[in-house]
């Protein structure tokens, strides 16, 4: 039952990438931007939600850098976004990674 609001998020993505495209927008924007940020921005906005819920910081503070990731990726242009998006995502799971680390030393 928990996975049914992140699931919904992220197939409105795709919902709004039809009507996006139904109204004229060019492709480069529906078929090259939102596909790479969209989802991180919708899924990264429910998971952050349900972390502030739950009071889980570390997965409050990941889910809006993930949000974050997504929104500054869709400047980087339909030809940069999913490149943008990898490096940052891979340097956001290192960093919580060694956060974790750093976290159960102390």
């Amino acid at each position: 039952m928990r996975a049914i609001p992140f699931m919904a998020a992220f197939l409105v993505v795709y919902v709004l990438m039809g009507a996006l495209r139904f109204d004229g927008f060019s492709t480069a924007i529906v078929y090259g931007i939102i596909p790479a940020a969209g989802p991180l921005i919708t899924v990264g906005a429910a998971a952050a939600g349900y972390a502030a819920a739950r009071n889980d910081w570390q997965m409050l503070g990941f889910a809006i850098a993930v949000v974050a990731v997504g929104a500054g990726s869709a400047f980087a242009g339909p030809s940069g976004v999913w490149g943008v998006a990898g490096v940052c995502l891979c340097a956001l799971v290192v960093c919580s990674a060694i956060a974790k680390v750093w976290l159960r030393r102390a």
